[in-house]
């Protein structure tokens, strides 16, 4: 009985490791961590020049070691007909280390994602931070600039970074906007009572 019993599951089990070989050959390769080890700009499509790459990578170690955590800048040739959020995330998944923040880009595709994991979004929320986060490096996308595009990234993430560390909260566009406009009238009453006295 137990061989018969074996000998049912094995073609189950064959096709399964099938399935699952298939699955591993399809994923992109800037999904495998093997391959990204201590990388921090991942260039796939060439779309950097080395100069922009060696500069990118050195101010993206700054901001590493300021803050304790990785940040992987990265385009990818093809996406193999995955979202590219799933394999943005699947990379920041593999690599994450008290902190990871990804930017991934698919310029075939004419589409980016920004990844992070659980720790880092405790400092740039899906809310808020994701979107000042965009904001900063897509007038640089839409011109093709894409070394300053990813330059723009890191540094808003050094930028919401060190906000955190001081403030002890994400940073919140609507909180400085409200600060900056409450300024700003103090300083338009201070100059019309001067004006009117």
């Amino acid at each position: 009985m137990t061989i018969e019993k074996k000998s049912r599951y094995s073609p189950i089990l064959i096709l399964l490791l099938l399935c699952l070989s298939l699955f591993i050959l399809t994923v992109p390769r800037a999904a495998d961590a093997s391959d990204i080890g201590n990388a921090r700009v991942i260039d796939e499509a060439d779309l950097l020049t080395d100069a922009e790459e060696q500069e990118l990578d050195a101010s993206i170690a700054a901001f590493e070691k300021a803050h304790g955590v990785r940040i992987l800048v990265g385009n990818i040739k093809d996406t193999h007909g995955q979202v590219l959020g799933k394999v943005a995330n699947a990379v920041v998944d593999r690599i994450m280390d008290g902190g990871a923040n990804g930017f991934l880009l698919a310029p075939k595709d004419r589409d980016f994602y920004i990844s992070t994991d659980n720790k880092m979004r405790q400092r740039i929320t899906d809310e808020y931070g994701i979107e000042y986060l965009a904001d900063s490096f897509v007038p640089d996308l839409k011109d093709n600039e894409y070394g300053k595009a990813y330059t723009a990234f890191a540094v808003t993430v050094d930028e919401m970074l060190t906000y955190y560390e001081k403030e002890g909260e994400p940073y919140d566009p609507a909180n400085a906007f409200n600060l900056m406009a409450f300024g700003i009238a103090l300083a338009c009453a201070l100059i019309l009572g001067g004006t009117i006295y």
